[in-house]
């Protein structure tokens, strides 16, 4: 590397998040013409990236000096808009020596500075590109790619070209939906399958036995309207805490200070209220 201009090893990018109103940014690379410098900017508004001009949206200072530069935006960020600087030296040269001329150490020093500056960029843009594995014979594309097309290995390894992007996405979104609708069917049957059980059950089940949570079979409510039947309801009292009712046998009435809660049995069957307010039966 020259001396007058060392050409430290670097990867020749840079990358900044802006705060609000922010319009200087550094250049943290060695360049020798403002040319050989390209600016991105990628809004937060709309994350769109856009390649700058100079002139048009910045202007630069820094071409030829040591460790870098800096760009000026004409306009100033708004926070959280990302800023791209790399370096893009152009294949040119610098200078013309005239031969058998008078050598000046200058232009010859400037055109190796330019050969380094080209190598670190291609270096760059190599570490960027898909590589395979050392000894691999890179593969060949076989057809012209085109936009929205995808790129797809055949079986002897080449490169071929794929069918539209928007087609490949849009069958994967009808697999989903398929995906989708199969395990909706499965859920249904297991639904239907989880009927006909309870059903079954509900038909087969002995009396006091569930058939779900609170819910019994039609032999158990067949037997509780048999014992009805069979077993008339006795009135045997009334009760509410410690205030029961009294039976009249004489009079055939009762009386009691409080009419709410009913203390009714029936032989072979038990009756409650639950926290509802309902009555239960329950076969004993």
């Amino acid at each position: 590397m020259s001396a007058v201009f060392p050409i430290e090893d670097k990867p020749r990018y840079g990358r900044f998040v802006a705060t609000a109103g922010q319009t200087i940014f550094a250049i943290p690379f060695e360049f020798q013409q403002n040319r050989d410098v390209k600016v991105r900017r990628t809004p937060v508004a709309n994350g769109v990236p856009t390649l700058l001009a100079e002139g048009v949206n910045y202007t630069m200072a820094g071409a030829g000096v040591y460790n870098g530069g800096s760009f000026v935006l004409i306009d100033p960020a708004s926070e959280g808009d990302v800023f791209e600087v790399w370096g893009d030296a152009v294949l040119d040269r610098t200078s013309s020596i005239v031969q058998a001329g008078k050598f000046r150490s200058k232009p010859n020093d400037d055109e190796h500075d330019r050969h380094r500056i080209i190598q670190q960029e291609l270096k760059r843009e190599a570490e960027r590109a898909i590589r395979g594995p050392m000894g691999m014979k890179a593969p060949e594309i076989i057809g012209e790619p085109t936009p929205d097309r995808t790129l797809m290995f055949d079986n002897d390894g080449n490169i071929i070209v794929g069918p539209n992007a928007g087609d490949v996405a849009g069958a994967n979104q009808a697999a989903q939906t398929a995906v989708t609708a199969a395990e909706t069917v499965q859920l249904a049957k297991q639904n239907v399958l989880d009927l006909e059980e309870k059903a079954r059950r509900w038909a087969s089940e002995t009396p006091g036995t569930e058939v779900s949570d609170g819910e019994y079979s039609a032999k158990h409510y067949a037997e509780i309207a048999r014992q009805l039947v069979e077993k008339p309801l006795i009135f045997y009292g009334l009760r509410r805490g410690d205030n029961h009712l009294i039976f009249d046998v004489g009079a055939g009435n009762f009386v009691s200070q409080n009419y709410r809660w009913w203390d009714l049995k029936s032989p072979g069957i038990n009756f409650s209220i639950d926290a509802n307010g309902h009555l239960i039966a329950e076969i004993m």
